[in-house]
């Protein structure tokens, strides 16, 4: 299958929290598992039921200590798991260098 993707994606494993702007408000356990300027895959720790073009809100924040780090996107594709999905973000705002820096 012929990769699709502008930006290749970068290996990661960055606890994070999402929410579901169409769903649940609370937030709920992620990983983020690679990551470019434009997109995410994400692991999402929950048996949640998601939609493809769902908007996400992931919260990036390491620590209470540090300024809130957010972005939002689209979900693009997703597969499901034993009590997780795992699925890609096309983000809204691409990332600049020194936040995708900070997210590896």
């Amino acid at each position: 299958m012929k990769e699709k993707r502008r930006d290749p994606r970068i290996p990661t494993q960055r606890k994070a929290h999402y929410f579901l702007k169409e769903g649940t408000s609370t937030l709920q356990e992620c990983t983020v598992i690679d990551v470019s300027h434009k997109g995410m895959g994400i692991r999402f720790n929950t048996s949640e039921e998601l939609h493809l073009g769902s908007t996400v809100i992931i919260d990036l924040t390491d620590s209470p200590a540090r300024k809130s780090l957010y972005v939002a996107g689209s979900l693009r594709w997703i597969e499901e798991g034993v009590n997780f999905f795992i699925g890609g973000i096309e983000l809204t705002e691409s990332l600049d260098d020194i936040t995708l820096l900070k997210l590896l």
